[in-house]
């Protein structure tokens, strides 16, 4: 069969004439030169081995066709993918045409950012430590109710968007392509997402490094923020607001920077360790402790902890908003129940997928 390149792939030149590859279908990047994408896109499904002899040298052709067929690139090589319950993900537009028409606001909302983000720290701490007995007094004040859940669910998404759009203007600032952001449900939680997995073409650590902490800056800048507009914009009465949305923050930057679920901490880790098969080599740790790496086998059990201490506390959460609806002790039971199925399942469906 006549190989076919897949109508979705998209290139976009580079510096030293050569082409960034992005595959939407498995959210592969690659890195080739000019001369590799005319060869692909001769790949028509028409064309046969003889006729691609015609424009693509003999030494090179075999080696050729059979690296486009590794990459995934041709629709003889496609293969499904399997859906993963823990992660749906649902795209809802491409922001490149966007971000490339503003370059220098690129620029300059990352320089903005980095400047920000240090001072919005100090305050933050700052105010932070010299408020923690009123802020603990005002989360007091709130029941689990229809009302907080949907203030709740109104934040994450918009503290998520404006988290993922601040990773997708920095990585466009270095010259990475961002192809999608989207929507998912991350463990049943819902969140925004961008594809900023092209990074990875990137030979600096540091600007790898400054592009998964951009959420993170956000979050901070957010916190520092939301006394003032909610105060200028609903008065002292919104203050217990004000308070749960900078912790709604707060516990955003926390998880964001544990590196034991995959978000802004995992990649961080990664880079960090220069290891991209870390999680995988502390996986098969748990399962044949005798041999492993301790670093590895360390990282597989506080991984365990940490996502077994997330279920429990997203069950308990619920469990106490039931409560509200059904005065029962079934709920009690129902939910002890939950626990140990809710972790088994996520440790079946860790151990289908890869890392």
């Amino acid at each position: 069969m006549n190989l076919q390149l897949k109508k979705e792939i998209q290139f976009y030149p580079v510096d030293g004439g050569l082409f960034h590859v992005y595959d939407p279908g498995t959210m592969r990047h690659f890195k080739i030169g000019a001369r590799e994408v005319q060869w692909l896109q001769l790949l028509d499904g028409n064309r046969t081995r003889a006729d691609l002899g015609a424009s693509i040298p003999e030494e090179f052709l075999d080696l050729f066709l059979q690296q486009a067929e590794r990459m995934q690139l041709v629709i003889t090589q496609q293969r499904r993918r399997s859906m993963n319950p823990l992660k749906l993900k649902f795209r809802l537009m491409n922001p490149n045409r966007l971000l490339e028409a503003m370059p220098n606001f690129n620029r300059m909302f990352r320089k903005s950012l980095n400047v920000l983000f240090i001072l919005s720290l100090i305050v933050n701490v700052v105010w932070l430590s010299t408020h923690w007995q009123y802020m603990a007094a005002s989360l007091l004040q709130f029941n689990l109710n229809a009302g907080v859940v949907v203030f709740y669910l109104a934040s994450i998404l918009v503290i998520g968007f404006i988290h993922e759009l601040s990773h997708s203007i920095v990585a466009k600032s270095y010259g990475i392509h961002v192809p999608s952001i989207g929507l998912m449900l991350f463990y049943f939680h819902p969140a925004f997402f961008a594809d900023i997995s092209g990074l990875n073409l990137l030979k600096s650590k540091r600007q790898r490094i400054n592009i998964l902490l951009a959420g993170i800056m956000s979050n901070c800048i957010l916190i520092s923020l939301a006394i003032p507009l909610f105060y200028l914009l609903f008065g002292q009465a919104a203050m217990p607001y004000v308070i749960y949305f900078m912790m709604i923050n707060v516990s955003l930057m926390f998880i964001n920077l544990v590196p034991f679920v995959e978000y802004d901490g995992y990649y961080l880790f990664l880079n960090l360790v220069n290891d991209p098969a870390f999680k995988i080599k502390a996986r098969q740790s748990l399962l044949r402790p005798r041999g492993a790496k301790t670093e590895h086998l360390i990282f597989g059990i506080l991984s365990n902890l940490f996502i077994a201490s997330l279920l429990f506390s997203a069950i308990l959460v619920l469990r106490n908003y039931v409560s509200t609806l059904v005065a029962s002790s079934i709920v009690d039971y129902v939910s002890i129940a939950l626990i140990p199925i809710a972790y088994l399942l996520v440790m079946v469906m860790q151990n289908r997928r890869p890392a």
